[in-house]
């Protein structure tokens, strides 16, 4: 999904026909519409995260992956079977993608973050804890009542 957007704004030179309030509006507007076109439409590529950790509910999970952004742990991407959660640990959210936005290219999946929903899900009892050689991230999914426990390596 592309959005063009082609905006015109004509400011008179004359102090008393101008107002920094639509001055302001007028700016927020071309800069909001110039970023979308660049951000659309283009997906991450997302790595998977070599010798993380996964447990819910303090149990081994069967059939599961976790891929990062360039090397970085504050996003990572969490697949557990057939369903996708964005983990944003800097934020403090947790959002479920849905698979059909999702590509994968032999190892690694292609997502565009333009695709992640408005609403993330409801979690509480957040730990995010640098333990060493690893971030570990605790998360409880409020509505499933389901208790996330990651660990991923600094990258190096």
């Amino acid at each position: 999904m592309q959005i063009m957007a082609h905006t015109t704004i004509s400011i008179s030179a004359s102090p008393q026909r101008r107002s920094l309030p639509a001055v302001a509006a007028a700016a927020f507007v071309m800069l909001a519409t110039a970023a979308l076109p660049a951000a659309a439409g283009k997906p991450s590529i997302w790595k998977p995260a070599q010798q993380a950790i996964l447990r819910v509910d303090d149990q081994a999970v069967k059939e599961w992956d976790v891929f990062q952004v360039e090397k970085k742990n504050d996003r990572l991407l969490v697949q557990l079977g057939g369903r996708f959660l964005l983990v944003d640990a800097a934020q403090q959210q947790v959002f479920e993608l849905l698979p059909a936005t999702i590509e994968r290219k032999g190892a690694e999946l292609l997502w565009d973050p333009a695709d992640r929903p408005a609403k993330p899900l409801a979690t509480s009892n957040w730990v995010v804890r640098d333990v060493g050689r690893a971030l570990r991230i605790r998360v409880r999914l409020d509505a499933e009542g389901r208790a996330l426990d990651l660990q991923v390596p600094h990258s190096s």
